[in-house]
């Protein structure tokens, strides 16, 4: 009962236009679930889905903030340049285009990226309120130099080059790499030499596979078979588990921090319409922060980014979370966020967020509350057959088809309406299962508040409407 009241209340903040969310300061990005214990419900949990798209430039990136209105949407559609930005978030890959609209292009600084310009067909999207590529329509790559002017007089002409970006998913954690020029292709090609290798492994494995299976059915048939002994089966290969981008071709960019003016030159040195952008680049605020992934066991595929930076998680009795160490960084969030969305226009400046960039190897125990945790590794195993779902199974930290490494903390009913310290900064608190918990009722009360505020403001509009009139 307690939840539906709250998903009833929690209704009341997405009436809210963004006309007046703005009027409040908060924003279109403001989220009500953030005011909702994290681990209270599946169906209530932020969870933040990240689709990367490498393969030239086809990104169709979603958003729900509007594009910014410095050019008058089309949304017939026309051709039109752009740029579509192959970029290192800090942690790994991603991918995002750049419309005409857009003036402005955030990258890391000291960090390889690539920035591809392709004439394409651009129409506008009134659902997510962004523009989008088709690039089946029309997918012409623009040649030329890309020159990038530094606003003090040092200008870099940088030619177009292969590269080819390829991930790693073998082991704990995503190992990306990009490669330009001969190595760009020597990389490719040993890609596919790989990948038929193990296509031709598969096909050897599945031929004896149906020979096994065949001789044990003869086995069968004889019933004047009196050994026990069967022939053995095959092994199947390991999982082949690199994943590569084709050879594409685009600009390789690596600038220290600072603000540029980029532009396309084409080969008879005019300057091609619409590649005129400003470019930003930026590095973390601070970095080096100890945190965590945190992963629970019925949610294993969501799992919650938590900063040791005196910020809080909750959770109910009964969960098993599994606390992975992470490295953080703090970045402003304007900056990072025009990254990864160049059409997000609700962005607020002043802001900070921390991201997290890499698995922390070094770390042996975790100290949650008075108990100091020693990190094991753990596999997650896919559960055969009609139930659908996976399991967690605790091997060594050495072991090869560990997925993470963590530790794991198994939350009782004797610890409903307590709180943890974890790390240095961090707090666990545990939420009530009980009719009299004061967090929920407080949380049912902020939930309403958007409630009162859109009357307030509703009746307010009305007002103002009939004051008009008159």
């Amino acid at each position: 009962m307690r939840i539906f009241l709250m998903l009833v209340c929690c209704s009341g903040l997405f009436t809210l236009s963004s006309r007046s969310l703005s009027g409040l300061g908060l924003g279109a990005d403001f989220c009500p679930f953030h005011l909702l214990p994290r681990w209270q419900n599946t169906h209530l949990a932020h969870a933040k889905l990240r689709f990367c798209r490498l393969a030239s430039g086809k990104n169709h990136q979603k958003s729900s903030g509007k594009p910014q209105t410095r050019q008058t949407p089309r949304e017939d559609g026309d051709y039109r340049n752009l740029y579509a930005v192959n970029f290192f978030d800090g942690k790994t890959w991603d991918s995002t285009i750049v419309p005409p609209s857009s003036r402005e292009i955030y990258l890391l600084a000291n960090h390889e990226h690539a920035l591809v310009l392709r004439e394409t067909w651009l129409y506008y999207w009134p659902l997510t309120g962004e523009y989008r590529a088709d690039w089946a329509v029309r997918n012409n790559p623009l040649e030329g130099t890309l020159v990038v002017d530094g606003l003090k007089g040092d200008i870099k002409r940088i030619p177009r080059d292969v590269y080819v970006i390829q991930h790693n998913l073998s082991g704990p954690g995503e190992q990306s790499s990009i490669y330009w020029g001969e190595e760009a292709v020597e990389a490719y090609e040993t890609f596919k030499e790989q990948r038929n290798g193990y296509v031709l492994k598969m096909q050897q494995f599945n031929r004896a596979k149906r020979q096994h299976e065949a001789e044990i059915y003869e086995l069968l048939r004889d019933k004047e078979r009196i050994s026990t002994t069967y022939p053995e089966a095959p092994i199947e290969p390991s999982p082949f588990q690199l994943v590569s981008t084709e050879p594409n071709y685009g600009y390789r960019i690596d600038l220290p921090v600072g603000t540029y003016r980029i532009v396309l030159e084409t080969p008879d040195g005019l300057k091609a319409e619409e590649t005129s952008k400003r470019l930003e680049i930026f590095a973390p605020m601070e970095i080096g922060v100890q945190g965590f992934m945190v992963f629970e066991e019925q949610r294993w595929t969501v799992p919650d980014e938590f900063s040791d930076t005196h910020t809080y998680l909750y959770s109910l009795p009964g969960a098993s979370l599994y606390f992975q160490p992470y490295t953080f960084a703090r970045f402003d969030h304007h900056a990072y966020t025009m990254m990864k969305n160049p059409q997000d226009s609700f962005t607020r400046k002043k802001l900070f967020e921390w991201i997290p960039i890499e698995s922390d190897t070094s770390t042996e125990t975790i100290a949650i509350g008075s108990d100091n945790l020693s990190l094991s590794g753990y596999r997650v195993d896919q559960i055969a057959g009609s139930r659908v779902g996976y399991s967690i199974n605790r091997v060594s930290r050495q072991d090869k088809t560990a997925s993470f490494a963590a530790a794991r903390f198994d939350i009782g009913e004797i610890h409903a309406r307590s709180s943890f310290r974890v790390g240095d900064s961090g707090i666990l608190a545990v939420l009530g299962t009980g009719r009299s918990s004061t967090i929920e009722l407080i949380l049912i009360i902020l939930c309403g508040i958007p409630l009162g505020v859109r009357g307030v403001i509703g009746i307010h509009r009305i007002r103002m409407r009939e004051h008009n009139e008159l």
